[in-house]
């Protein structure tokens, strides 16, 4: 393919072979990256358009994306992340789930296959969590109840001196 360039926007370049295409807009990775909130495992989900030997330093590769894919890609990685946090579920819950079914991934086999699940199974499954974080967190409040007791209790007895036989209530 041929080299590209992110301050020209050629209506064409020459790829080779005695053949021209129009540009799409691509972005550098970092640059994705760093614009649109993606880790190195969300890109990977795209295949590049080009990844070629850096020329500031050779032992680095660039790599190219077309724009218009990683903002696709950016609004979809948003919309996961928010039902996850507005549902207060994390990828660990979701491993509690059976998938309805399982599709190969259109994006990239090695993140895994796409899984499906019933919307009544989701919400279970948050009703649940809240009802667990529920209970936690009074077996806590116990816990810290009866912690609290006991150092009131020590303090009690740290008053009483023992030499004298007396008690000082403080």
């Amino acid at each position: 393919m041929g080299r590209f360039s992110s301050y020209s926007r050629a209506n064409t370049y020459y790829t080779g072979h005695g053949r021209w295409r129009r540009p799409v807009e691509i972005i550098y990775k970092t640059h994705a990256m760093k614009e649109y909130g993606l880790s190195d495992g969300d890109l990977g989900e795209l295949s590049p358009l080009s990844a070629e030997v850096n020329p500031r330093n050779s032992r680095q590769r660039v790599v190219v994306y077309n724009e218009a894919k990683v903002r696709a890609l950016a609004f979809r990685v948003q919309q996961r992340k928010e039902v996850m946090r507005s549902k207060g579920l994390s990828p660990a819950d979701l491993d509690r789930l059976t998938p309805v079914r399982t599709a190969p991934n259109p994006h990239a086999n090695a993140t895994g296959p796409t899984r499906f699940y019933k919307r009544s199974d989701v919400e279970a499954l948050v009703k649940e969590i809240r009802r667990e974080t529920a209970t936690a967190r009074e077996a806590i409040a116990q816990d810290v109840a009866v912690c609290k007791a006991k150092a009131d209790d020590e303090e009690l007895w740290a008053a009483f001196d023992a030499d004298d036989g007396v008690f000082a209530l403080v």
